[in-house]
This record gives structure tokens, C-alpha cells and sequence, in this order.
């Protein structure tokens, strides 16, 4: 549902801005994840990583709002900043979350021994 009336009581800015909602939500509701996640990365000094992300960012953003500029629409502009913040809070918490995950060895595996136990002809694990 799409709730304008908590941001005003003009209709026609309801009305404007309801096709906008969903990105609007969604580039908010990313905004704490990322920023808890570049919060962790800076305070364990990835900040190689973190420069790689900005860097890819920078260079990418702009050049999609000149192509929606060029014959776009406002709704693409939003969607456009969702897919932004979506990609941050992919890499930052990825980085955060995953790569200590991948990075871990797998625990052993005990290898057992079996044999048959010649009275039950059945198979006895010995550890």
C-alpha cells in the first residue's frame, strides 16, 4: 500500500509520486544495510575493497543517469537509484557476511574403519 498522505495532503503530489513508491522503498529500506555494512568494512580496514566498490559505483551511476537523461523517465531516475543501492548493500554485506564463510576450511572428516564381525556377519565400525 502506498501511504502519500504521511508526506502531504496535496492529491496531486500523491498522485505523482505513487508510481515512485516501490523505488523510493526499496532505496531506503537498503540504506541501512549498507550503511551498517561500510560502518563494519571501514572498522576492519577493508578499505581497499570499499575503494574498488566506490570506484565501480562512481564510474557506473553517472553514466546511467546521462542515458536516462538523454530520454528517460523519473521513474527510471528512482529505479535507478534502487539498483544503486541494492548493488552497495550486495558487495558491503556480501563482503561482511559471505566472505568469512568462504574462507573457512571445511572440518575433517574422520575416516572409520569397518569390518565384518564374523559371529553377527554384520558390520562394526571401529572408531
Amino acid at each position: 500500500a502506498f501511504y502519500g498522505n504521511l508526506l502531504t495532503n496535496d492529491v496531486s503530489v500523491q498522485t505523482a509520486a505513487k508510481p515512485l513508491a516501490k523505488y523510493l522503498w526499496a532505496g531506503a529500506f537498503l540504506t541501512a544495510p549498507v550503511a551498517v555494512s561500510e560502518g563494519i568494512l571501514l572498522a576492519q580496514r577493508e578499505l581497499g575493497y570499499l575503494a574498488v566498490i566506490y570506484l565501480l559505483s562512481t564510474a557506473v551511476l553517472p553514466y546511467a543517469l546521462w542515458q536516462i537523461k538523454a530520454g528517460g523517465t523519473v521513474k527510471q531516475v528512482w529505479a535507478c537509484f534502487a539498483i544503486f543501492q541494492l548493488f552497495r548493500a550486495a558487495t558491503f554485506a556480501g563482503r561482511v557476511w559471505l566472505a568469512p564463510l568462504l574462507r573457512r576450511s571445511p572440518p575433517e572428516i574422520k575416516k572409520e574403519e569397518t569390518t565384518i564381525d564374523e559371529q553377527t556377519r554384520g558390520v562394526v565400525t571401529v572408531p
